[in-house]
């Protein structure tokens, strides 16, 4: 396949992350595929960021370390990434900045192309930050690919700005495209990619934009969050959609108030979204508890970053997973669902609604850093759309033949499916009392222990029945394999493409990706791992928090396992050369 890779890195305040995004577009208007990562510290502004892109004209699972361009807007991004240059890879930088020595640097084939970007910009009476738009007219150069993308989207970011704004920004990227086109014999480097003959269009989205407009195309109608990230776009995204898709947004002054605002958003019927991290999930906890005391529908998507504590805010792990499962104290239902990319988080943010508000349960969607701020392009989701399902709510027909009955309506009736139809404010004839107190049946304080026993066996018969109808995980590659693959999460991305080598090796690999963690997926996993040869987990923590879930559910463990927390995603690479090492 046909494919490209290109990085550009500076210090925070540099526009990396708007250059980064603007690139992938550029690709993803012309039918290409994409995958993109930002990486960037805690600071608002020095430290070092960068945006890697990848672009085929296949489909693309996940970032790799090889380079092809690398845009170093300073020295350290020429230090830092240099090594995972591929060979005849190019670089674009400022000689007026820094000069580059490649005798010296032990690296062959790299090929340089000084470009004076702030020449450029000050002869167009530009400012410092506009060298990044040079550099993206100078890398489209180079990779041989038509202007007028890059030109459409300069236009379409500042459109709110006036006409000499627009005019400057397009002149600048033209300028650096034909500074490259000029002083270089572009045909000598190898690195190219065309557009595609049966252009079908893609779109460009984040894992966080995915869960939002997911959660929209679900009716969620309240969405509640302090900032922190991984998640803080959510907050931009729904604000800017409030108007037009009828929703309240709201900013609290904490993660506990975010919470509660969203349980009462519940109680009222109305379908209800609240996001954080693990620091301010583990504020949430008390209120978690009572959304599931007084079975109020409540969807809460936590995007992990490493911790404990503040931790590395900005990067990616997967070390809440156990948190979440004991999540709250004492016992209640809850469900976990962990998407893998951004078609699974918009498709299963829809069901965790639909969860949700059939079961009266708090739904807990996990996403990381990884994949809640990479970019992934995709054709549309027309076929990720589901029915809304509103779960069981008494009727008006039912409450009319209670007419006469004193008694208040049984909003926490004992039934064998653990479920009980609910009733919603200003029902006739049905008061529902969200008591945070053990409680009858009506909803009334019980302490005895007889109400205790049955009313708490009702809660958690649910699960029961929820893990009746829920799928088997999906097992990726051939039925018959030599080694076999279990991750969750974002994981799911590397592992597709090191698979991709391996079965371009002749290697027989499989891989299984559950997404319903909790109710786990006993049987299916069970199975996978008996008929496996020789089992490999993968996972973004330290203590392979699902291989724990595993053995607990089914006193069997895989054979090997790869783990990773200093913050990183996993890299195919990595991946490959650990399954190698095991068939060897």
């Amino acid at each position: 396949m046909a494919e490209i890779t290109w990085m550009v890195g500076g210090p925070a305040g540099y526009g990396i992350n708007a250059s980064g995004e603007m690139f992938s577009r550029c690709f993803t208007r012309g039918g290409l595929n994409v995958f993109a990562y930002l990486e960037y510290p805690s600071l608002i502004r020095g430290g070092h960021n960068s945006y890697h892109i990848r672009v085929s004209d296949e489909p693309l699972f996940s970032q790799i370390k090889r380079i092809d361009l690398l845009v170093c807007l300073n020295k350290e991004t020429f230090a830092l990434h240099y090594e995972n240059m591929s060979k005849n890879g190019g670089i674009i930088f400022d000689p007026e900045d820094f000069p580059i020595d490649i005798p010296n640097l032990g690296k062959e084939n790299l090929m340089l192309f000084p470009v004076p970007l702030m020449k450029i910009v000050k002869d167009h009476e530009g400012i410092e930050i506009m060298r990044n738009t040079v550099a993206l007219g100078a890398s489209l150069a180079l990779f041989d690919y038509p202007f007028n993308h890059l030109k459409d989207l300069i236009c379409k970011q500042f459109k709110h700005k006036n006409e000499k704004i627009i005019n400057l920004n397009v002149a600048m990227a033209k300028n650096g495209y034909n500074y490259i086109k000029n002083n270089f014999e572009v045909s000598q480097f190898p690195h190219k990619i065309a557009l595609p003959e049966n252009k079908e269009a893609q779109i460009l989205l984040s894992g966080n934009e995915a869960l939002s407009y997911g959660a929209m195309a679900a009716g969620c109608k309240f969405y509640c969050a302090y900032p922190m990230t991984p998640v803080s776009s959510m907050l931009t995204i729904f604000a800017k959609h409030e108007e037009e898709m009828n929703i309240v947004v709201k900013q609290p002054e904490d993660e506990l108030a975010a919470i509660l605002y969203a349980i009462g958003a519940g109680y009222t019927g109305i379908r209800a979204l609240v996001a954080t991290s693990g620091g301010g999930f583990a504020l949430m906890n008390e209120a978690l508890s009572l959304a599931g005391m007084i079975e109020v529908p409540l969807v809460v998507i936590e995007g992990q970053r490493p911790g404990p504590a503040t931790g590395l805010p900005t990067w990616t792990g997967q070390a809440d997973l156990q948190f979440l499962l004991h999540s709250g104290h004492d016992e209640f239902p809850k469900m976990i669902i962990a998407p893998g990319d951004v078609k699974e988080a918009y498709l299963y943010i829809q069901h965790a609604f639909n969860f949700a508000e059939r079961y009266h349960l708090p739904v807990l969607v996990v996403s990381d850093k990884y994949l809640s701020e990479g970019l992934y392009s995709a054709p549309n989701f027309d076929d990720c759309k589901i029915n809304i399902d509103r779960g069981p709510v008494v009727t008006e027909a039912e409450l009319k033949n209670r007419e006469g009955i004193t008694e208040d309506y049984p909003r926490y009736q004992i039934t064998t499916s653990g479920v009980s139809p609910r009733s919603l404010p200003g029902m006739k004839n049905a008061r529902y009392i969200a008591n945070s107190n053990e409680h009858d049946e009506l909803g009334d304080i019980d302490e005895s222990s007889e109400i205790r026993a049955k009313i708490h066996a009702k809660r958690l018969r649910k699960l029961e029945t929820l893990a009746i109808e829920l799928p088997d995980p999906v097992i990726y590659g051939q039925e018959k394999a030599t080694i076999s693959l279990i991750a969750w999460g974002s994981t799911k991305g590397p592992i597709l493409e090191a698979m991709r080598w391996l079965e371009e090796e002749g290697v027989a690999i499989n891989f299984i990706h559950p997404i319903f963690l909790h109710p786990f997926p006993t049987r299916a996993i069970k199975s996978f791992l008996t008929k496996a040869k020789k089992t490999l987990l993968i996972e973004g923590n330290y203590t392979a928090q699902l291989g724990q879930i595993i053995r607990q559910h089914t006193l069997m463990e895989p054979d090997y396992q790869l783990l990773k927390w200093d913050g990183r995603p996993f890299y195919p690479e990595e991946i490959y050369e650990k399954v190698k090492s095991l068939l060897t």
